[in-house]
């Protein structure tokens, strides 16, 4: 009997798991499908238009992926409900479509580094590593905010104030085992 509790509290530690590892565990999820539906949607622009810097296709098609992930992470965390978390990952696309490449609100958007490797697919090459590094670091900074909206989604509030999920699955262990 007291094996069977162990095993059900150590399920639900495993439940109470720690907000990085919910954070990174989705991301890992969620950019391995981003990365095998980038690879599809750009072999097919590729052979639908022919650019000149396939290359430049899929970079600009898997950074799309990169940012999006994160940023659709944070929103999740930041946002209360899913409708409205969409309806603002709706207007940031709708705006970055409509703002020129050049312009100084696009400066600010999560999709201009990829944008600019898709434009430079039928035109003037684009530099590869500076449009990768602000990628990058645009997806780090979404990331960010996602593990930090998580560290105060997931703690749970106890008696004497807010209980870290560790300690909470300790606990439950403790009480299973006795």
């Amino acid at each position: 009997m007291a094996a069977s509790l162990i095993a059900v509290a150590r399920a639900h530690a495993f439940i109470l798991a720690r907000p990085w590892a919910l954070v990174l565990g989705r991301l890992l999820v969620l950019e391995t499908v981003s990365l095998a539906i980038s690879a599809v949607t750009s072999a097919l622009m590729i052979v639908g238009t022919g650019p000149a810097s396939p290359a430049d296709v899929l970079a600009g098609v898997i950074l799309v992926g990169v940012v999006a992930v994160p940023l659709c992470l944070a929103l999740g965390a930041l946002v209360a409900r899913e409708l409205e978390a969409t309806l603002v990952l709706i207007g940031i696309a709708g705006i970055q479509l409509t703002a020129g490449s050049d312009s100084d609100i696009s400066r600010l958007l999560p999709f201009r580094s990829a944008g600019q490797l898709l434009d430079a697919s039928v035109s003037a090459s684009a530099g590869f590593w500076p449009r990768l590094a602000a990628s990058v670091a645009y997806a780090a900074v979404m990331l960010t905010i996602a593990w930090l909206a998580w560290l105060r989604r997931v703690a749970i509030r106890g008696a004497r104030g807010v209980v870290r999920p560790d300690d909470q699955a300790e606990r439950l262990i403790d009480l299973c085992s006795r």
